[in-house]
């Protein structure tokens, strides 16, 4: 017998731990953000996740992949194309590396860009 769905679960739980920092958080099982109500992650969190993991885009992926697997779950009705897009997609439009204004702050409307240019089905 082996104990992975048990490791799943707590690998989720270190990853929801993350989730707490963020303002826009999801409401679960729906999957919903608790301040602005629209389908999560929505645009706040989307900036917020990728300023976090500025110059990591493969962590950001390997994150939103787990909560992904975690929405296939608790959202059985919806397509799993849509949760894809909604959950993944929008992590490779992200720059690579982290772009950096002149005085060495993170470039907020480079990511702004990204996060929020609609992302093909």
């Amino acid at each position: 017998m082996t104990d992975r769905p048990a490791r799943s679960a707590r690998a989720l739980a270190v990853l929801d731990e993350r989730l707490n920092q963020l303002d826009h958080q999801p409401a679960r099982p729906a999957w919903n953000c608790q301040s602005c109500g629209g389908p999560w992650p929505c645009s706040p969190a989307k900036v917020r996740l990728a300023e976090a993991y500025a110059g990591d885009r493969t962590g950001l992926s390997v994150y939103m992949s787990a909560l992904y697997a975690a929405a296939l779950n608790e959202l059985p009705t919806t397509s799993a194309d849509w949760l894809y897009g909604a959950f993944i997609r929008w992590t490779r439009s992200l720059p690579r590396k982290s772009p950096a204004a002149p005085d060495g702050r993170r470039n907020k409307k480079e990511i702004n860009r990204a996060v929020r240019t609609p992302q093909p089905v």
